[in-house]
């Protein structure tokens, strides 16, 4: 079997690098060094974050009672959460009770947020895989 490479490119979307979670510490700068290191690699992935409107972790779907926490953090529910305080979620059909930690909205799909960023060299048979999607 042959060997590949690929160089797997990880959420540099509009609202990482300039938007509502933008990384404080230049986040545009990488973009020139990912474009110069995708045709060193047989392949470049993209992962983005993809998440519906009222994810579970931002804050605004916990303060808006569109998550089920448990009884411990429905009382907290009264005063509202800040950004990147943990809540426990309930258990559901497809996961346990769990930690989430709370984010402000970000990356919802298929809006100018969720994009990746418009200096990133990617193309259109680049794979994506997104992420954060239920």
């Amino acid at each position: 079997m042959p060997i590949k490479s690929a160089l797997i490119v990880i959420d540099v979307q509009n609202d990482f690098v300039s938007g509502s979670l933008a990384n404080p510490h230049g986040a545009q700068a990488i973009v020139p060094t990912i474009n110069s290191l995708r045709d060193a690699f047989d392949l470049t992935v993209f992962s983005l974050d993809w998440h519906p409107h009222h994810h579970c972790s931002f804050v605004e779907s916990a303060n808006t009672g569109r998550v089920k926490l448990d009884a411990a953090d429905k009382k907290r529910l009264v005063h509202g959460f800040k950004p990147f305080e943990s809540v426990t979620l309930c258990a559901d059909d497809e996961r346990a009770a769990h930690k989430q930690m709370l984010y402000p909205r970000h990356c919802v799909k298929l809006t100018k947020g969720a994009e990746l960023c418009r200096d990133l060299d990617a193309r259109p048979t680049d794979p994506r895989i997104y992420k954060g999607t239920r």
